[in-house]
């Protein structure tokens, strides 16, 4: 068989998969970027969406981050004081060895599970490019 339009077989993700479903967390905490890849990194959270498509693209910036983790993530953004940095945390369904990478003990979605994602969370603009740059 051959798949002439993968990015809208991608685009079906949605009717299976919300990230807004997903959603375990959400906290404002006083930390940079470089301290949250090390809370990340600590609590073996998997940065996806946006903060994942940084590594693909440096076209789309949003001011947040968001991770695939559990509870121990959250308890460790709790332990954080309040601040600025807006950080979502989503249940980890990352189950296939090809959904992530690991990379300097940190992990990120892989693109094609960056573009779903961002599918599923209607961040479909943020993901133009590296659709572009997968299937042509």
């Amino acid at each position: 068989y051959k798949v002439i339009a993968p990015a809208n077989l991608a685009y079906t993700f949605n009717v299976f998969l919300s990230m807004e479903e997903l959603e375990i967390g959400t906290f404002n905490v006083e930390a940079d970027e470089k301290r949250l890849k090390e809370l990340f990194k600590e609590t073996g959270a998997t940065v996806c969406l946006t903060t994942a498509l940084a590594y693909y693209d440096n076209y789309f910036r949003e001011p947040a981050f968001h991770a695939y983790g559990d509870n121990k993530v959250c308890e460790a953004l709790k332990e954080l004081p309040s601040g600025l940095a807006h950080v979502k945390v989503y249940k980890n369904d990352l189950i296939e060895p090809k959904d992530f990478i690991s990379s300097n003990g940190l992990k990120r979605t892989s693109q094609l599970r960056t573009v779903i994602d961002l599918l599923c969370s209607k961040r479909a603009y943020g993901a133009e490019r590296l659709i572009k740059k997968m299937w042509g």
